[in-house]
């Protein structure tokens, strides 16, 4: 769906949906910057963190992710 990139070293990183879907967390803020690359090849600084969705018997059916787009001033 889509590449992330560490700012610092532009080498391909883990999506953040692979961490809270095998280590069950409340959330993941991940610390390192990181560069979104849209399909278009455009690239966007983010912050990004995934948080579990539990059903009622704490099972998890899936993530919720979220992308802050930074600008030079972040």
């Amino acid at each position: 769906m889509f590449r992330l990139l560490s700012a610092d070293t532009r080498s391909p990183v883990h999506h953040p949906e692979d961490r809270v879907l095998n280590e069950p967390a409340s959330a993941v803020r991940l610390s390192a910057r990181r560069i979104l690359v849209s399909r278009d090849g455009a690239e966007q600084a983010i912050e990004d963190s995934a948080a579990p969705i539990m059903d009622i018997e704490g099972n998890i059916r899936g993530a919720v992710l979220v992308f802050r787009g930074l600008t030079a001033t972040d």
